[in-house]
């Protein structure tokens, strides 16, 4: 009987496992706090489990989470309140560290949230110093568009911006999200790195583009593109 136990209860926590999703380092819009991060979120049928890091910046720094966390719908009134946190202090006992650099691994334990669920707040409702994770997108295509954007953004710092092309035009031509900043963004920068490398004809043509699209912030992208010799008669 015993053996048969071990079995069943192998096969739910295999079945656990398999049914988990995961969004590995979710793209936020804003947080209070620049060196907290949430490394991956991992979506069970009975719950939701937060992994964050918190790298620590002064000396004699200290960290700690209140009990009073939760996560929320921005703009409706629906929030999960946390239940239970891993690897990290609750207040008011602290987590010390011992010299600036160093960082903390937590985890934060969250109730079931539905996959139709695309944007969260996470928010930690205490007296001082609270920190909050505004924005988080769970959505795997806004994620790995994003990311590839973030890519194509490198690749241009870094002067390989034939390299980056790449990225922005694939953003263009098959984003669902053009009220994006990073879908805005991309409308701008490839007429700019069409006339950097000389190609004009293709320069122009995307520039009449961003013209006659909606994205927002639209008229500071134009004034920032009109900068440009070649686009300011245009």
């Amino acid at each position: 009987m015993l053996k048969y136990y071990y079995i069943i209860l192998l096969f739910f926590v295999m079945t656990s496992i398999i049914n988990a999703q995961t969004i590995d380092n979710p793209v936020v819009d804003i947080k209070s706090h620049p060196t907290l991060n949430i490394t991956k979120i991992e979506k069970f049928p009975e719950y939701t489990i937060f992994y964050l890091t918190l790298k620590n910046e002064v000396e004699n720094g200290f960290f700690c989470v209140n009990k009073d966390v939760f996560i929320s719908i921005p703009g409706k009134r629906i929030k999960f309140d946390m239940i239970k946190s891993e690897g990290i202090e609750n207040c008011p006992d602290l987590h010390k560290f011992s010299s600036p650099g160093q960082v903390v691994n937590f985890k934060l334990f969250f109730p079931a949230i539905s996959d139709t669920i695309k944007i969260l707040d996470l928010v930690e409702n205490c007296m001082d110093n609270c920190f909050s994770i505004r924005g988080i997108h769970l959505g795997k295509k806004y994620n790995e568009e994003v990311h590839n954007f973030d890519i194509g953004i490198n690749y241009y710092r870094s002067g390989n911006i034939q390299h980056a092309l790449p990225f922005f035009l694939d953003i263009v031509n098959k984003s669902n999200f053009n009220k994006s900043k990073h879908y805005a963004y991309s409308m701008y920068i490839i007429p700019v790195i069409y006339e950097k490398i000389g190609y004009l004809k293709d320069a122009r043509k995307s520039f009449q583009n961003l013209l006659s699209s909606d994205i927002i912030e639209k008229e500071y992208f134009i004034g920032k593109i009109r900068e440009i010799p070649f686009f300011k008669d245009k």
